[in-house]
């Protein structure tokens, strides 16, 4: 099928493989972004729990991530939970970094002012430590959103029977060469475009933030 063909024809699954992809993006980075996040401020914020698991995770984030892959569908099957899996624990990584890192740069004066005024633990977390953290968590976020596109893709290489990935190794594999092409710009467009709103949207919650990596 042309590139032409695919744009047009009823019959292409185009659309049905971009929207499988773009699921499979937004839901790794919501569950795997939450997880990050909750991670990371207990970590930043608890010197003893982060001593006891920060050496277990570090090592766990250096193993690649598609050699997890046959791990994931061992334990969860074959179909979609494995590839939702898969890109929920690449993007974990990058935000509980991040987070962990902005959580534990906040300034010790910001903390001694909130414990002088007698804030709670969680008036504290809410006020200081969140909104410090902010500016970070967007960062990890607009790469953790490119690095999800990228390795969803590669997982519907290798086991997928929908998505943009699928849609280009089958179109390289029947020499479908217009096919190829309009799925990788369109994986491209996808990665941009999501990156970008997560910097828009990092701008509108963070004002206050003055960093270059979110403009």
């Amino acid at each position: 099928m042309s590139a032409k063909e695919m744009l047009s024809s009823p019959d292409s699954t185009l659309l049905s493989d971009t929207l499988a992809t773009l699921r499979r993006v937004i839901f790794g980075v919501v569950a795997g972004g939450f997880l990050g996040v909750v991670v990371g401020v207990g970590l930043g914020s608890v010197r003893l729990l982060r001593a006891a698991l920060e050496p277990t995770l570090s090592a766990l984030y250096v193993v690649p991530k598609l050699a997890l892959l046959p791990l994931f569908m061992t334990i969860l099957g074959l179909g979609e939970r494995p590839l939702l899996a898969i890109v929920s624990w690449t993007v974990f990584f990058y935000v509980w970094i991040y987070t962990m890192e902005a959580v534990i740069a906040i300034p010790e004066g910001y903390l001694e002012a909130a414990r002088s005024l007698n804030a709670s633990w969680l008036r504290t977390l809410l006020h200081v430590t969140i909104p410090s953290a902010l500016p970070q968590l967007f960062v990890a976020l607009r790469v953790g959103v490119n690095v999800s596109v990228i390795m969803i893709v590669a997982a519907e290489f290798l086991v997928g029977t929908t998505g943009l990935g699928y849609l280009i190794f089958d179109s390289r594999r029947i020499f479908s060469n217009d096919a190829m092409f309009v799925g990788i710009v369109i994986v491209s467009l996808m990665g941009v475009t999501l990156a970008g709103i997560v910097a828009w949207t990092g701008r509108r919650i963070t004002p206050w933030a003055r960093s270059s990596r979110l403009d």
